[in-house]
């Protein structure tokens, strides 16, 4: 399998396991504070990829070591600042502008390393963008306000941690570089935690295995996933498929919790994939929109910033906040 059709397998995977999520969460969520339970399922998946990749870890470099600090500064306030931002705004509005980061990943992208961004990458960042909006459509009113801002820089940070990640992992074992994320991100979620909330008393078995299966599965697997993915795939084709994530969310809820998807939710699952597929097959290139493409993409690895080959919501079962941890 080309290197690059391995990149889209484990992104998309990675996007079914963060799309389960709030499905997995909900019981734990009734039992357990909200910051809490993020820093539990952050360090039990922190835990799960020290044991599989402590060697690894032992030999990693201080610069490898700051490159992680900071994937775990953006994934933390990413959080802590959409959980913040849901209080301010309806949870439909909050989706949609969470969803941001699909747009802002190509931008700061383009602006801090200087690359050109190929035509078929910013049509399906775009057309990516539209299907959220589809997806999260109940007459929104978008109107700037103060949770407005704080949900935007919420999305920024998101598309902050994609690209952090893309760097982090052309020196470091993708395994190494989400253990220390998931551990960083899971410590600085205990400060919220014990300033703000109470030690939950009492916890069901139920509750207390699905935070498990979430910290497990939707953390520690789905961010290796997103590691070793974008070793392979650059941050802008990354952003389009975590559009996915929101897809896979409605469907699971609706087959386990049996929550219906609406007309606009289904036409912007079609624009999604539609997305999905121009970015793969660049269907725009092919008839002469995107002139400067020449499909070269099937014979060359694209991951401009992040490989060196030489040296490789559901709104209606959500807790309010649970949907500002989209991955």
């Amino acid at each position: 399998m080309r290197k690059s059709n391995r990149g889209y397998l484990l992104i998309i995977l990675a996007c079914f396991l963060w799309g389960a999520s709030p499905t997995i969460s909900y019981i734990a969520l009734n039992e357990i504070p909200l910051f809490y339970f993020v820093s539990l399922r952050f360090l039990i998946g922190s835990l799960t990829l020290f044991l599989i990749f402590w060697k690894k870890i032992k030999e990693i470099s201080l610069q490898n070591l700051k490159a992680c600090i900071f994937t775990a500064i953006f994934l933390f306030s990413g959080f802590a600042l959409g959980a913040y931002g849901y209080r301010y705004v309806i949870p439909m509005k909050a989706a949609f502008l969470m969803s941001f980061d699909t747009v802002l990943i190509p931008i700061l992208y383009a602006f801090l390393f200087k690359k050109k961004i190929k035509n078929k990458e910013i049509i399906s960042a775009l057309i990516a963008f539209i299907g959220l909006f589809l997806i999260n459509f109940d007459g929104l009113n978008l109107e700037l306000n103060w949770g407005t801002a704080i949900l935007l820089l919420a999305a920024l940070c998101y598309a902050g941690q994609a690209i952090a990640v893309a760097k982090a992992v052309t020196w470091a074992e993708p395994g190494a570089v989400a253990a220390i994320q998931l551990g960083l991100a899971g410590l600085f979620s205990l400060i919220p935690a014990v300033s703000f909330e109470q030690i939950p008393k009492e916890v069901s078995s139920s509750g207390a295995i699905l935070t498990v299966v979430s910290g497990i599965f939707c953390a520690g697997v789905a961010y290796y996933l997103q590691a070793k993915g974008q070793k392979y795939i650059n941050p802008v084709k990354t952003g389009v498929l975590f559009s996915t994530t929101p897809l896979f969310g409605m469907i699971i809820s609706g087959l386990v919790l049996g929550n219906t998807m609406s007309l606009f939710a289904v036409a912007g699952s079609v624009v999604i994939i539609f997305a999905i597929i121009n970015i793969y097959l660049d269907f725009f290139g092919r008839v002469g929109i995107a002139r400067g493409s020449k499909n070269k993409d099937s014979e060359e690895c694209d991951c401009e910033c992040n490989i060196m080959q030489s040296s490789q919501e559901v709104e209606s079962i959500e807790p309010v906040g649970i949907s500002s941890l989209k991955r």
